[in-house]
């Protein structure tokens, strides 16, 4: 009996010791695979995440690249509009800021302006016809619309006829509607990640418009443009740029800008009649406070900002407008800011 039992418990020990190790085994590796299948999975759907927004979206042919707005913590101007091959059938300014009412000026293609690069006066429809001879319609459009308004343009949304038949299915058939479903915070990133209707294009990156997307931007306030245009003429439509400015230009102003509140002296060096005051109207616009428009005794070569502030939101907005070179300087001035328009202006102006 002795021997039975002692044959017996050994036996049993013997068999079922290892069972019970191989089974803990599979599922600590089960475990693990489950962890490393999981782990994978995060990075996998992170990386298609990352890869997602870094796609861009389609931008325009022959079109210079434009400032990157979303640097700009302040406010961003974005030019909306419809352009069926070289016939501009719809012109906005969407002007957006955190914590501010969104303005969607609109703007009528046959207001006459003096379109840039010395093109001479005419509708903002014929700056983006002469522009596809050159550079880039849609570019000469931008700095016809932004000299307009006197406010900058950080970028462009545009659909052809294609394009708005697809927005239209999606958004709505009008504009307002468009921009309300859009810029809502689900629009916002409906689109930062599944991209723009076909025939839509931007000069934003998906990156950037997924920042934008992260904005807290309030509700839309349409400004019709219509409003202060005058007389029309053979060649289009007049445009009250005072009244306009009066009413309106407030809106283009920048917070940074207006705590600042920067003096500001603009000397016309270019030879160009007229610039002077128009730099003017950015300024106030901007937000700063113009102390002196005056004309050069000679003609400057290039543009310069020089700011005595160092690192003024303001003048970094006047060095895109006027591609002119900015430098600081800490000396005591009258001015708080000095723009020296150059004869380089006969190129963008």
């Amino acid at each position: 009996m002795a021997i039975h039992a002692s044959r017996y418990s050994g036996g049993r020990g013997r068999r079922h010791s290892p069972i019970r190790k191989k089974s803990g085994g599979k599922r600590k590796g089960f475990g693990r695979k489950f962890v490393g299948l999981l782990l994978l999975a995060v990075v996998a759907g992170a990386a298609y995440v990352a890869f997602a927004l870094v796609q861009p979206f389609p931008k325009l042919p022959n079109q210079k690249d434009y400032p990157v707005g979303v640097n700009y913590k302040d406010r961003i101007n974005i030019l909306l509009a419809r352009i069926d091959g070289e016939e501009v059938k719809y012109l906005a300014v969407v002007s957006v800021a955190g914590g501010a009412r969104t303005r969607i000026v609109t703007v009528s293609p046959d207001v006459v302006v003096k379109i840039p690069q010395g093109n001479g006066e005419g509708s903002l429809a014929m700056a983006m016809r002469l522009g596809n001879g050159g550079e880039g319609g849609v570019n000469l459009l931008r700095d016809a619309v932004s000299r307009l308004v006197a406010a900058p343009i950080d970028g462009y949304v545009i659909s052809d006829s294609n394009g708005w038949r697809s927005v239209e299915s999606i958004y709505g058939d009008s504009y307002d509607s468009l921009w309300t479903s859009v810029s809502s915070v689900t629009g916002r990133f409906s689109v930062a990640w599944q991209g723009l209707p076909k025939g839509v294009y931007t000069s934003f990156s998906k990156l950037e418009f997924a920042k934008l997307a992260s904005g807290d931007f309030g509700v839309a306030e349409v400004v019709n443009g219509a409003k202060y245009e005058t007389a029309r003429s053979a060649v289009g439509a007049g445009f009250d740029t005072a009244t306009f400015d009066n009413e309106v230009g407030s809106g283009f102003s920048e917070k940074s800008v207006v705590r600042d509140h920067p003096r500001v002296s603009v000397v016309n060096g270019s030879g160009v009649a007229g610039v002077g005051i128009e730099m003017a109207r950015y300024v106030r616009n901007l937000g700063g406070q113009v102390v002196n428009v005056s004309t050069a005794d000679k003609t400057v070569k290039s543009t310069e900002i020089v700011d005595h502030l160092g690192g003024s939101t303001l003048a970094v907005r006047l060095v895109g407008v006027t591609r002119g070179s900015l430098r600081s300087d800490t000396k005591l001035s009258q001015a708080d800011i000095e723009v020296v328009i150059g004869e380089d202006a006969k190129t963008w102006f």
